[in-house]
């Protein structure tokens, strides 16, 4: 189901100039202004060929966003680039541990196993993120967007069968300077940048940059409420309750940079912290076939998701409950210039990211179960045969008690870190780039310990239930 667009509040100031011959003026300047922005875009630079080039001189397809463009197009997540780069699509998939989906030129780039190839690879200042839980988050600070069209598998390896997206993050300055963003909209939007370049002390420079955004969820929860003890599963969850609202964000993020740069050599250190505590987007039904669950559906008392193809305002997702996602980074990059002709750069990273949350992947919360044991053919009476292990000897139906048809409970855990050694030749007669990459990364997904990761048909019978 599409989100509904958010209006946003935008307040600006700018200087009016006064007096006769104003509008003449204004003509006689807009041709030079022209010509000085088209030499300004001719001076873009990317790194899609894992160098400096400018844009033009790049002979790939790519989409490339500097920072007033980013600005100007309200570019905050990579879910944003839907509008502004051509044969992308970035969606969240189905259910809340923050998964995107990438179409890039018809590949779709989507795993569900852990350490699965994507086919549309996301790169961090020349980091790859390997995580696919939890790797929708908001940046501090975005000099820069790289789209490039597939395949890139030549530089960017196997999993760029699709392309490749590049997010370039801002380095200090070296002159003191900030600015101060507000935004406010409807549904709760509320979002603050604040940023400081401070002075550079000798060939040493710094930044800093936080952002605070955060916004209600445009559906209301009819199971919210509802209560799901997961105490005897450890400290990770306890007692967990479903939300009022979905699709819920309150995101905090801090990102810090410090450069040392002389004349033939930079090294950078940058180190970026996002949490982000949201609830899963609703998951409706659009069909429902005649049969047990229905006659679950039309037996149970409580407000029922309503069966519709139009986007509803209300669903009841009743075994969904906030989570929470954490990314952090470090990285260093240095780089050395031999001669004007041949560098060589490094960067080495480490990241980290955290994911739990669990949510309504059918729709249908608050089903009971109301003694309909006939679904398949059984006598009244007769325990469900679908339990945890195969164990078909689980309680006889318990009317009243809940009954969740398909939910997750979503945890993983990813950390990574690689070092890449690049080398860039770039003579009259010929063109270079060679590297070695190490890359290490260890995840562990499933449910929080002692849950189920994925509850499919099954009656939850009353607290301390396994």
């Amino acid at each position: 189901m599409d989100a509904r667009y958010l209006v946003a509040l935008l307040g600006s100031a700018s200087l009016l100039a006064l007096g006769t011959g104003v509008t003449a003026k204004a003509q006689t300047q807009q041709a030079p202004a022209q010509a000085a922005n088209s030499e300004a875009l001719q001076e873009i630079v990317v790194t899609a060929q894992k160098r400096e080039q400018k844009l033009q001189s790049v002979p790939i397809s790519i989409t490339a966003l500097n920072a007033e463009a980013l600005k100007a197009d309200r570019i905050e997540t990579l879910n944003d680039l839907n509008a502004v780069a051509p044969n992308l699509t970035v969606r969240l998939g189905a259910g809340g541990n923050q998964s995107p989906n990438y179409t890039l030129r018809g590949i779709l780039g989507a795993s569900s196993a852990a350490g699965q190839d994507k086919g549309v690879s996301p790169y961090l200042d020349g980091v790859y993120l390997q995580a696919q839980s939890g790797s929708v988050f908001e940046l501090a600070d975005i000099e820069r967007v790289e789209v490039l069209k597939g395949p890139q598998g030549t530089l960017f390896g196997r999993n760029a069968t699709g392309g490749a997206i590049q997010i370039i993050t801002k380095d200090p300055t070296g002159e003191f300077g900030g600015y101060q963003e507000l935004t406010g909209g409807n549904l709760g939007t509320f979002r603050s940048k604040t940023h400081l370049d401070l002075p550079a002390w000798g060939p040493l420079s710094a930044s800093f940059t936080y952002l605070h955004s955060q916004h209600d969820g445009d559906v209301k929860n009819l199971g919210a409420g509802t209560q799901w003890n997961y105490v005897s599963t450890g400290s990770e969850s306890g007692v967990l309750t479903s939300s009022k609202r979905l699709g819920d964000d309150d995101t905090n993020a801090f990102m810090g940079a410090l450069k040392y740069a002389i004349d033939d050599f930079n090294l950078t250190y940058k180190f970026d912290y996002t949490h982000d505590d949201f609830t899963p987007n609703a998951e409706g039904v659009s069909y429902l076939p005649q049969g047990f669950l229905s006659q679950l559906y039309a037996a149970s008392p409580n407000p029922m998701t309503p069966i519709t193809t139009q986007r509803p305002s209300a669903v009841n997702n009743a075994f969904t409950t906030p989570g929470l996602t954490e990314n952090w980074g470090h990285n260093l990059t240095a780089q050395y210039w031999i001669n004007d002709d041949i560098s060589v750069k490094n960067i080495l990273a480490e990241r980290q990211t955290k994911s739990e949350t669990t949510f309504q992947l059918d729709g249908l919360g608050g089903l009971v179960n109301v003694g309909i044991p006939d679904f398949l053919g059984f006598p009244p009476g007769l325990a469900i045969p679908f339990a945890p292990g195969g164990n078909t000897k689980l309680a006889s139906f318990v009317t009243g008690a809940p009954f969740v048809f398909l939910g997750n409970n979503d945890y993983s855990r990813e950390w990574q870190w690689s070092d890449e050694l690049q080398v860039s030749v770039n003579k009259s007669w010929v063109t270079l780039t060679a590297g070695f990459l190490h890359f290490y990364d260890h995840i562990t997904t499933s449910g929080f310990a002692g849950g189920y990761n994925t509850t499919i048909t099954q009656v939850i019978t009353g607290q301390n239930t396994a």
